[in-house]
Parts: structure tokens; sequence; C-alpha cells
């Protein structure tokens, strides 16, 4: 078995309630849910906060859509997938586990709480792993999506502390 492509440990782990948790975490990292969701925080939480992840989210966004249109690596077989919102599009790198980590550990980089950051990466990994048991990414499209987000939220903050210090002086 090749645990980078093949999902067929995912089988026997899927159950109706599991299913439906899956569903509910991956619901967390559609345009829907991220939109409404940073609406929501900046006119009822911070502006400033939610600006920044409002940046960070179309940045991701946008990187997403470049690279799965120049990767053009296909999504595991039909007969796998339980989420059939995912139309035609490629599947490297999973712009939800891309998203899910910018977007819920650049939250907990802003609150600096520890309860935040489990709850954050609670979210995160649920996230992930939502795409793999509904059979729409594999291991390798979700670890690279990680990755682009994690490496997103590291160069965003760099550039956001260098531009923040070069204004002060």
């Amino acid at each position: 078995m090749n645990l980078w492509h093949d999902l067929q440990w995912v089988l026997p782990l899927r159950s109706p309630t599991l299913t439906h948790l899956a569903i509910g975490f991956s619901w967390l990292g559609y345009t829907t849910f991220i939109m409404f969701f940073i609406a929501i925080g900046y006119w009822t939480w911070s502006k400033a906060i939610f600006y920044r992840l409002l940046i960070l989210v179309a940045i991701n966004a946008v990187l997403n859509a470049y690279i799965k249109d120049w990767v053009q690596d296909p999504r595991p077989p039909l007969d796998l997938r339980l989420d059939d919102l995912v139309g035609t599009s490629y599947g490297l790198p999973s712009g939800h586990a891309q998203m899910a980590t910018a977007m819920w550990l650049w939250l907990a980089w802003e609150l600096r709480h520890r309860w935040v950051w489990v709850l954050c990466t609670a979210i995160a990994i649920g996230v992930m792993a939502s795409r793999m048991y509904l059979g729409v990414h594999d291991l390798e499209d979700v670890v690279v999506g990680a990755t682009l987000g994690a490496a997103s939220l590291l160069l965003f903050e760099t550039a956001r502390t260098r531009s923040t210090a070069w204004q002060q002086h």
C-alpha cells in the first residue's frame, strides 16, 4: 500500500457518525464558511485581526489555485468520494488543508492563549483528516497543503513584522 496516494485504509473507518463529523470539519474549510467567519469576526470582534486574516486567506487562495493549475494532480477515484462539492478541480495541494493551517493557526498566533492553540490546532487537524476520510484528497495533497499554509504564516508574519519595524524608524 502506498500511504501517500492510497486511501484504502479509510474505508474500514467509515461510519455514519464519523461521516457527519467529517462533513462538519470539512465545511470549516469551504469558502462559504471562511468568508462568513471573517465577516462576522471583523464586525463583532476585531477589525485588525480579521483584516489580517482576510489578507492571509486571499494570498493562500490565489497560491492554491495557481499551484493546482500548474501541477494538475488528479484527486482520488470517484468511488471513494463522500464529498460531491469538489467538482472537477485538481487535488494537489489540498485547499482545505492549506486554508485550515493558515486560518486557524493564524488566529492562534494572534490570540496567544494555550487553549486557543489547542482548539485551533484540533480544528486544523480535523479539517485535514476529514478531506482524506471523505475521499477527496490523499495524504500527499493534505501534507503539501498544510506545508504551504504553514509557510505562508511564517512569511506573512515576517513581512508584517519587518514592515512594522521599518515604519517605526
